[in-house]
């Protein structure tokens, strides 16, 4: 088993991204943001208790994924290889794009099992059925698929280095975080509570300045479209940091 050090890899990426923001940020939000603003922006809004209306807009669901995923191993390929040409990491993420996309629609499969359970109790506790079983189920289930998640956070960096097929990624990547789940889980959660805090206050923020200058953003106007656009920055700036960071925990343990 090698040595991990978070704090080493998280000082590489920051290092990196540095060095290399002016590439990239517009990788990350031509690849990342964009599509997920495009997405949003031509999808009906959704009003509950109605089904959304027909139309085009699921087709574009699998390509916006596609394209994401291109955007995240492109990162994850100039973090592994510092110098990389973005034109070269993005014919080589391209390459592995659908292998990669096989490993995490499996990973999302197994997520998928694990909470069954709690879906099962969740429909049930609306026909009658106590809430304590839902509550029980979620007790027994939630340690399961956290341990799950982080044993398989490595399958991009594992997708976008080595030349293996989906179920193989989730071996190597089970493989690589043997004995470092709760560094890993660590990390994790830093990230998390810290992407949380900076959307929260920059989504605050930006609300009111588009709120302010552009008006109320109500659904299709021009306020939420700047709304979103606002968000997908952000979703950039942080994936950008977070596959730089995850590239450099596999770099220490491959």
């Amino acid at each position: 088993m090698k040595n991990l050090s978070i704090s080493a890899a998280w000082n590489e990426a920051a290092t990196f991204v540095k060095r290399e923001g002016s590439l990239l940020f517009p990788v990350a939000f031509a690849l990342i943001a964009l599509p997920s603003i495009l997405f949003q922006a031509t999808a009906p809004v959704p009003v509950p208790g109605q089904q959304p209306e027909p139309g085009l807009w699921p087709l574009f669901f699998l390509p916006m994924l596609l394209v994401t995923l291109l955007g995240t191993l492109t990162l994850t390929i100039m973090a592994l290889h510092p110098g990389t040409v973005v034109k070269d990491a993005i014919a080589a993420a391209a390459r592995r794009v659908l292998p990669v996309f096989g490993g995490v629609f499996v990973f999302g499969l197994v997520v998928a099992l694990i909470a069954t359970p709690i879906a099962v109790a969740s429909a049930g506790e609306k026909i009658g059925v106590g809430a304590g079983l839902t509550a029980l189920l979620l007790l027994a289930t939630l340690p399961v698929l956290l341990f799950v998640c982080v044993r398989l956070m490595l399958v991009n960096p594992v997708g976008a280095n080595e030349a293996v097929g989906p179920i193989a990624m989730l071996k190597r990547s089970w493989a690589l975080t043997a004995g470092h789940f709760w560094k890993l889980l660590g990390f994790l959660i830093v990230v998390a509570i810290v992407a949380i805090i900076i959307a929260v206050a920059v989504n605050a923020i930006g609300g009111i300045f588009v709120l302010l200058v552009a008006g109320t953003p109500d659904p299709g106007s021009l306020p939420a479209v700047l709304l979103l656009v606002l968000s997908g920055l952000l979703n950039a700036v942080v994936s950008v940091f977070v596959s730089a960071a995850i590239a450099r925990i596999y770099a220490q343990l491959a």
